[in-house]
């Protein structure tokens, strides 16, 4: 099966939004005790989860990757989650 993200956005950033992507469910599963401890705001999720709280708009010239300004997520992923999106786009 073909790689959605590199047939749309091109090798070097398909595999820099792979890179994202685990990334983030990484830290999700680092901080797995948090998002249990909170409901989900998703109707299907059996408890709360990192992608509810973030967003991300591509195009062929930027990827732009922000927590969304409401959000009341804890502070330090907010950071680990910026890190990572600046260590994998740098």
């Amino acid at each position: 099966m073909k790689d959605l993200h590199k047939t749309l956005y091109g090798e070097e950033a398909g595999t820099k939004l792979n890179l994202l992507k685990q990334g983030l469910l990484d830290i999700e599963k680092k901080h797995i005790s948090y998002f249990k401890s909170r409901n989900s705001k998703i109707d299907y999720d059996e408890h709360d989860r990192l992608h509810n709280y973030y967003g991300m708009i591509n195009n062929s010239s930027n990827i732009i990757f922000v927590i969304h300004p409401e959000s009341d997520i804890d502070e330090t992923i907010k950071k680990e989650c910026y890190e990572l999106f600046i260590d994998v786009f740098k």
